[in-house]
C-alpha cells in the first residue's frame, strides 16, 4: 500500500510539472524583470515628434540634443533648453534614415500599396536630432549611389528604444569603417497584451504581416545592389519573408506619374543578416527556396547561439513541442548542402553566452568579422 501511495505521488508531480511547463509563460531573458522575446534596449529620456502630442502612443521619439560639431558615431547627449521642436542642425550629417511603420494598423497590411501612404519617414543627424520628412526621396537620390543597410529590430522595442536599437548598430559601423546608407525599419512591436507567450505570438503574426509592407517599399525603389537587410529576433521573420514577396514596380524615371509606362526593376539581388533569428529551421528552409524559385538572388549569414535563452524556449511559444529557433538549433543540412557558398553559419554561442540581447550579438567577432566581409562585396 506504501508502494502504491509513493508511485500515485510521483506520477501526480510529473504530470503537473509536465503541464504547467507547456502552459506557462517561458523565461526567455536572464537576470531580466521582464521575460520572452523582450529585445527592448535602455530607456533614454526623450521627447516626441513635433507637432505630436506627448502622451499619443506609439509615436516615433524625438531627440533634442545640443550639437556642436559632428561625432565620430552617433551620440544622444541630454536636451538642449530653448531649441525649436523640431529644429534641426543642419551642419551634421544625416545619420540614418527612419521607415515607421508604427501607425499602419493590422487590418491595412494586407493591402500594401494602401498601407504604404500611412507609413512616416524620418531622419535622425550624428547629433541625434530627429526631422520629420514628408517622402522618401532621399532613397532615390542619383547621386547617393552607397550600399543600404536596411535593420529591422525584434520584439517589445518601442519607437523610443528603436532609436537606441539603431544608435547601437550605427557605432559599429562606424567603429568597423562601414559604408552606406542605413535606415531603421522601425514596426509596432511595443507590448500590447499582458502574457509574454500571447504577446510573442502577436508579434510573430505582425513581423509575418510587416514582410508584404518592406517588400512594397523596396520594390518602389531602383537600389543599388546588392542591398543588405538585416534581422534581429522577430525582425529575421520580417526580412526573410519580405525577399519572397518582392514584386518589382514599373516606375519611369523622372516622373511620378503612376501611369506612365517603364521598365521593371532588374532581378532583386540582397544580403541577409539574421541575428538570433526567431524563426523555425524548416519556414527558413521552405522561404529560401521560394526566393531562389522567383529568381531573387541572395547571401544569408545566421548567427545560432545554444545558450540564448529566448531561442531556446522559442518552442514552446505555439506549443509544448513547437519547432525550435534557426538561431538556437541552425539551418537544416539540406538547406546548407543546397545554398552552399551563399549561406554562412556563424556559431557565437561561446562569443555571446547565455543572452538575447543585440548589444551582445553586435560585440562578438565572428559578426563584426562577417559585417567587414559584407562590406567588401563588390556593387554590380
Amino acid at each position: 500500500m506504501k508502494v502504491l501511495r509513493t508511485l500515485t505521488l510521483a506520477v501526480t508531480t510529473t504530470v503537473l510539472v509536465a503541464f504547467t511547463i507547456c502552459n506557462a509563460d517561458p523565461i526567455f531573458g536572464a537576470g531580466s524583470p521582464k521575460s520572452g522575446f523582450d529585445d527592448s534596449a535602455p530607456a533614454s529620456h526623450s521627447h516626441p515628434l513635433p507637432s505630436e502630442s506627448a502622451g499619443t502612443k506609439d509615436d516615433f521619439v524625438n531627440l533634442q540634443p545640443a550639437c556642436s560639431a559632428p561625432s565620430s558615431f552617433l551620440t544622444l547627449p541630454g536636451q538642449q533648453p530653448g531649441r525649436t521642436p523640431g529644429e534641426v542642425n543642419q551642419g551634421a550629417e544625416t545619420a540614418f534614415w527612419v521607415v515607421d511603420t508604427r501607425r499602419v494598423p493590422n487590418r491595412a497590411v494586407s493591402n500594401p500599396q494602401e498601407a504604404l501612404a500611412q507609413i512616416r519617414f524620418f531622419a535622425v543627424n550624428q547629433c541625434g536630432n530627429i526631422s520629420t520628412l514628408s517622402s522618401d526621396d532621399w532613397i532615390t537620390n542619383a547621386e547617393d549611389t552607397r550600399r543600404l543597410w536596411l535593420v529591422v529590430h525584434g520584439n517589445r522595442i518601442d519607437s523610443k528604444e528603436a532609436v537606441m536599437f539603431m544608435r547601437a548598430f550605427r557605432r559599429t559601423a562606424d567603429q568597423l569603417g562601414l559604408d552606406g546608407r542605413f535606415v531603421l525599419w522601425s514596426w509596432p512591436s511595443e507590448e500590447i497584451v499582458r502574457g509574454i507567450a500571447r504577446d510573442s505570438r502577436l508579434k510573430a503574426a505582425r513581423a509575418d504581416l510587416e514582410a508584404s509592407l518592406l517588400a512594397s517599399w523596396l520594390a518602389r525603389h531602383r537600389l543599388p545592389g546588392p542591398v543588405v537587410l538585416i534581422g534581429y529576433s522577430f525582425g529575421a521573420r520580417t526580412v526573410l519573408r519580405a525577399i519572397t514577396q518582392i514584386q518589382p514596380e514599373k516606375r519611369s524615371a523622372g516622373s511620378e506619374n503612376a501611369g506612365a509606362i517603364s521598365q521593371p526593376n532588374p532581378d532583386p539581388e540582397f544580403i541577409l543578416f539574421l541575428i538570433a533569428p526567431a524563426i523555425d529551421a524548416g519556414t527558413f528552409d521552405r522561404l529560401v527556396d521560394q526566393a531562389s524559385e522567383r529568381g531573387i538572388q541572395t547571401t544569408i549569414s545566421v548567427t545560432v547561439n545554444r545558450s540564448d535563452p529566448a531561442l531556446r524556449w522559442y518552442r514552446h511559444l505555439w506549443t509544448c513541442h513547437g519547432p525550435d529557433a534557426l538561431g538556437w538549433q541552425g539551418p537544416y543540412c539540406r538547406t546548407t548542402q543546397n545554398l552552399e557558398e551563399s549561406l554562412q553559419v556563424l556559431n557565437v554561442t561561446r562569443q555571446v553566452g547565455h543572452t538575447h540581447r543585440w548589444e551582445t550579438y553586435l560585440a562578438a567577432p565572428a559578426v563584426r568579422k562577417s559585417f567587414q566581409m559584407l562590406d567588401v562585396v563588390s556593387l554590380p
